[in-house]
């Protein structure tokens, strides 16, 4: 149900692309580093464990940037460096801290499916802010992310 409606949330009437690919083989990626992080957390220290997780995505990175792109010049200004620095403090120690601190309270399915819900926080937010149109596919693929989300907590609590 779940994956349904992110189906039509995603606006499918061109097909399937590079970047439906794509977004499945992170998805895969992501389950499994949910299920590694659920057996990892329980064992290692929060912060240590978050460090590792970023300097290692870091490097990683880097790499990639070495081999596959090529550099462009950046000029440093306010509005550029308060964009990395919230990027690199809210949006990626604090969060990566979260994840890897109350993941070994919960399960991964129930991890999963509250993950489940950040598509359809993103289309809200960008009808809310930004005016974009959802359409009625979006708006039943919204509807079913969430009731699939119910359902498998529901079931989940039997």
């Amino acid at each position: 149900m779940v994956v349904a409606g992110l189906w039509l949330l995603t606006d499918p009437r061109g097909g399937a692309n590079i970047g439906d690919l794509l977004a499945l083989l992170c998805a895969i990626s992501f389950a499994v580093f949910i299920v590694s992080l659920d057996e990892v957390s329980r064992r290692h220290d929060v912060a240590a464990l978050t460090f590792v997780q970023i300097a290692s995505t870091a490097l990683y990175s880097w790499i990639g940037v070495a081999l596959w792109e090529r550099p462009a010049l950046f000029e440093p200004t306010w509005i550029g460096i308060s964009v990395i620095l919230y990027l690199a403090t809210a949006a990626t120690i604090l969060t990566g801290y979260v994840m890897t601190r109350y993941q070994k309270d919960t399960t991964p399915v129930r991890a999963v499916i509250i993950y489940t819900i950040e598509p359809v926080w993103t289309a809200l937010m960008a009808a809310v802010l930004l005016g974009e149109r959802l359409g009625i596919a979006g708006i039943i693929g919204g509807g079913l992310i969430l009731i699939g989300i119910l359902v498998a907590e529901s079931i989940g609590r039997r």
